[in-house]
């Protein structure tokens, strides 16, 4: 049973390896329940930030690779960041390790930093990593220094984060990071009979260290954001509720319609441009409807001269 086990998991990943990275929802689908026959660890691994770390700068590609990039497979890691007293983190739990269960057959990284964790250094790297609120779904690509935020807002099922990581993020904005190297100091216990005796000698570790953006670019990534959650929910509107979608966007059109015609009839009502009108196109058109008027009115007074003198 274990051998055909193994062989059923092989074969599940050979044909996983195979997909397009662009794997819609139904495919994300697909892949959870065939890992879940074949057997796989439905369980997501609990990292300390140091074993993250030493994971991410041990499996990263680059985007030009050199000779010493030769026996380096870029590994992306999707992490998720929590608290343990977090309800939210809890619900979301076992949507997390069932996504794990499909994305370690692509070849992916999957597992979760406690921010609660003082002793393991967990708060202060979730700090580095801007982490306000929990839990939070980070995708470190594996072929740049790039980070890409999941989005909380919307759906959180295991199929939502299982087609994110395998391509939904593509159009989200990254945030760079760079690694920084961190002398630690490292407790050594000597030999000898006093148990007080500890020496220490200094270590160098990799540490993430995010790439400051500017505001205009925190601007842009929120706008960018927001149009793609809207995006994102307008779609789902239009597949899910068919007639209820017809009938808002039809009363959005009248009433944006219904607006246009009052902001025309309020703009000339006040003496401003109309929409799409420049100051100096509606002084030309002032002035045409002024000498319009006054010929209008020389006309009417040559007829009823005309008139008199019969």
């Amino acid at each position: 049973r274990t051998l055909a086990s193994e062989a059923s998991r092989t074969t599940m990943a050979r044909r996983v390896r195979r997909l397009p990275p662009r794997a819609p929802r139904v495919l994300a689908l697909a892949l959870l329940v065939s890992a879940l026959v074949s057997g796989a660890n439905a369980e997501a691994t609990k990292w300390t930030p140091g074993e993250f770390e030493r994971s991410l700068f041990a499996t990263r590609g680059s985007n030009t690779p050199t000779p010493a990039d030769d026996d380096v497979t870029a590994t992306p890691h999707l992490l998720k960041l929590y608290a343990p007293w977090c309800g939210h983190c809890k619900k979301m739990a076992p949507a997390f390790d069932e996504a794990a269960t499909v994305l370690r057959l692509r070849n992916m990284e999957v597992g979760k930093v406690d921010c609660a964790d003082r002793q393991s250094g967990g708060a202060e790297f979730c700090a580095r990593l801007n982490v306000r609120g929990f839990p939070q779904v980070k995708l470190f690509l594996g072929t740049e220094d790039a980070l890409v935020d999941f989005p909380m807002s919307g759906d959180r099922s295991s199929a939502a984060m299982v087609a994110f990581a395998l391509g939904g993020h593509a159009a989200r904005p990254r945030q760079y990071f760079r690694e920084v190297p961190r002398s630690v100091r490292v407790p050594e216990v000597s030999g000898s009979d006093d148990g007080d005796d500890e020496d220490s000698s200094e270590e160098t570790v990799s540490t993430i260290a995010l790439v400051p953006k500017t505001g205009v670019e925190r601007w842009r990534d929120f706008a960018l954001d927001v149009a793609l959650d809207v995006s994102e929910d307008v779609f789902s509107c239009l597949k899910n509720h068919r007639l209820g979608s017809l009938a808002i966007f039809s009363a959005a059109f009248f009433v944006a319609l219904f607006g246009i015609i009052l902001t025309d009839l309020v703009s000339e009502r006040i003496g401003v441009p109309r929409r799409g009108e420049s100051w100096d196109q509606m002084r030309e058109r002032a002035e045409w409807a002024a000498e319009r008027a006054r010929r209008k009115e020389k006309e009417s007074k040559k007829a009823d001269d005309g008139k008199k003198t019969r």
